[in-house]
């Protein structure tokens, strides 16, 4: 039976850990190839970031029925424009002010006067209103900060559900968001995801809602494990019966949220599909760790207070 978690446990952690390790095994191929390891946007591997305001862009959008439309035709525009400047992979805005942000590789001061120029022949009249550079070194800086702030959150998230659990449940909540994480960076390593600030938004973001489902569902196992008629059941049967009476909830929760995902993927534009797909990604993955991942970690980590160990024999 698939509910028999805790029993098949190795399937589920070979599948995972096959996964991961394809990810992270490509990045031992590009570092050995001298590639870079992973697709690192302009926020993490340094750049130049130039601000302009384009009348004709802000006169389309406050006209348009749909701006979102025009916006995603507007960018796509101007992506093929850029495109003849070999910066076709810039990340190009649209803020609300309809100023237009282009973040792209380390530009001479040649190279901004030729964007300029193009834009000008697309647009006509447009205005440079800020560059920025940002250095390797600032890059280096912000992806140590990101690192150290996904730590920190799975570790305060271990402590959180220590002290709202005890031990055993603290120890598989920091191992699956950990596995998480993992599994997303594979994901975005397997596809040569642009890694930036969103992108870390999004990791956390993935953590935040797989913690949430984990909380659920460990709920319920204390509250079997507590319950009198549950006592003659082995570890693992309790488990399995928490996850039946939890599944109809993570079902729904799962689904709803994937049709949101799918929504903005389809219809967001371009500047959503990166966080989107991730986001699509987290959600799976999250569902699939604190269900597969998260309870058979529990349940090697569990005591009962009166009897020591109580592990499940493998079948």
């Amino acid at each position: 039976m698939l509910l028999r978690v805790v029993e098949r446990r190795m399937v589920w952690f070979l599948v995972s850990g096959l996964f991961i390790l394809a990810g992270f095994g490509l990045m031992g191929l590009r570092l050995i190839q001298g590639d870079p390891v992973l697709n690192f946007g302009t926020d993490f591997a340094g750049g130049s970031s130039l601000m302009m305001r384009v009348p004709a862009i802000s006169d389309a959008i406050a006209s348009a029925e749909d701006p979102s439309l025009v916006t995603t035709q507007e960018i796509a525009k101007i992506r093929t424009a850029l495109g003849e400047l070999d910066l076709a992979n810039s990340v190009i805005q649209v803020t609300r002010d309809q100023e237009l942000i282009i973040k792209t590789r380390a530009l001479t001061e040649d190279q901004s006067s030729l964007i300029h120029a193009k834009l000008n022949d697309v647009y006509g009249q447009t205005e440079i209103l800020e560059i920025d550079f940002i250095g390797p070194s600032m890059g280096a800086e912000l992806r140590e900060k990101s690192i150290w702030i996904v730590l920190a959150v799975s570790g305060l998230l271990m402590v959180y559900i220590t002290w709202r659990f005890d031990f055993a449940y603290g120890m598989a909540a920091l191992l699956t968001t950990t596995h998480d994480a993992l599994a997303v960076m594979s994901f975005a390593s397997l596809l040569y995801l642009e890694i930036d600030l969103v992108f870390v938004a999004s990791i956390l973001t993935v953590l935040g809602y797989s913690i949430n489902d984990t909380i659920v569902i460990f709920d319920r196992i204390r509250e079997n494990i507590q319950t009198p008629k549950q006592a003659g059941l082995s570890l693992a049967n309790t488990i399995t019966q928490s996850l039946k009476e939890t599944m109809g909830r993570t079902i729904n929760t799962v689904a709803t949220v994937i049709l949101v995902l799918l929504s903005l993927i389809v219809f967001g534009g371009t500047m959503m599909n990166g966080f989107s797909i991730v986001l699509l990604w987290g959600v799976i993955v999250g569902t699939y760790s604190s269900i597969f991942i998260a309870s058979p970690i529990f349940a090697h980590f569990y005591r009962k207070p009166s009897e020591g160990a109580d592990l499940p024999a493998s079948q």
